[in-house]
């Protein structure tokens, strides 16, 4: 990440974007030695107070770069081989991704599985029922490692060997939900990956996962929201991806579709009755996907 990542990092830190959770941890002393240098006691000009200002964006910066090392994270932006060529040609692109884990899983077909945080147990079966199908393929699984169906999505995918990769809606060094570092870190040790495009130190906020959304639904192929509402999070992927003209397949367990899958069947998508339907359904994967 050196050269142009600590580029980046600079002019980040340039601007004046907080880094507070960096200096929470480092000791009292380290953090006097690393101002001293950088602090003019009784600034008598401007560009006195300028040049203190920039040595410390640069302090800061080479303090960031070190973490994200020493944490293999992997900075990319938009015009270097390394980023996803699927969100090259997205609306509103990323300028720039962090990413942990191995970026291979990048070259396989995706499929973003999404869905509520609080699923029922007909989202958790139909989540089971289409992670399941995975099995054995060479596609990976695209969620966002939020509670309920994404968590879900990423530790079936975890069972069944199928990699996965996480979409954040936070920075990099942040753990959210709380609970989400074992996760998180077993996608990485087994061949998946974790992304985004916030600063490191970003965190939560409602604007931030919608945004997030349009990432999930530009990598993958195809959208298969398990349990959701059309007024909702998960509405976003799922519009997301209708623009981008991806297919966005309905799945229930009614014998009569339920309001999402018509919504999805009215523009022209594929809706699927689980478990029955299955064998269809993996065709249509088949089909469209690999």
């Amino acid at each position: 990440m050196r050269g142009i990542g600590y580029r980046f990092l600079h002019r980040i830190y340039s601007a004046g974007i907080p880094f507070s959770a960096v200096m929470a941890q480092q000791s009292e002393d380290a953090l006097r030695e690393l101002f001293e240098g950088a602090t003019l006691k009784n600034a008598k000009s401007l560009a006195q107070t300028i040049a203190a200002e920039h040595v410390t964006a640069d302090l800061r910066a080479r303090v960031m770069q070190d973490r994200l090392v020493e944490e293999r994270i992997f900075l990319t932006h938009a015009f270097e081989p390394s980023f996803p060529s699927a969100l090259k040609a997205i609306p509103n692109p990323p300028g720039w991704l962090f990413m942990l884990g191995d970026l291979r899983v990048l070259q396989r077909p995706m499929i973003a599985i999404v869905g509520t945080r609080t699923p029922s147990d007909t989202g958790r079966f139909l989540t089971d029922c289409v992670c399941r199908l995975l099995e054995g393929s060479n596609v990976a699984t695209v969620s966002g490692l939020a509670a309920g169906v994404d968590e879900r999505v990423h530790a079936l995918s975890l069972a069944l060997r199928v990699p996965t990769v996480a979409v954040l809606g936070t920075g990099i060094l942040r753990d959210y939900p709380s609970h989400s570092r074992p996760q998180r870190d077993a996608i990485v040790a087994r061949g998946g990956l974790v992304l985004t495009e916030y600063l490191p130190e970003d965190g939560p906020g409602k604007e931030n996962f919608v945004w997030r959304n349009r990432l999930q639904a530009g990598l993958a192929k195809m959208v298969i929201p398990t349990e959701w509402q059309l007024k909702s999070g998960t509405a976003h992927t799922v519009n997301f991806a209708l623009n981008a003209e991806k297919p966005v397949v309905g799945v229930d367990t009614s014998a009569s579709p339920g309001e999402t899958s018509l919504f999805l069947m009215r523009h022209g998508n594929q809706r699927f009755r689980l478990p029955h339907e299955a064998a269809d359904l993996d065709d249509y994967i088949t089909r469209v996907v690999t």
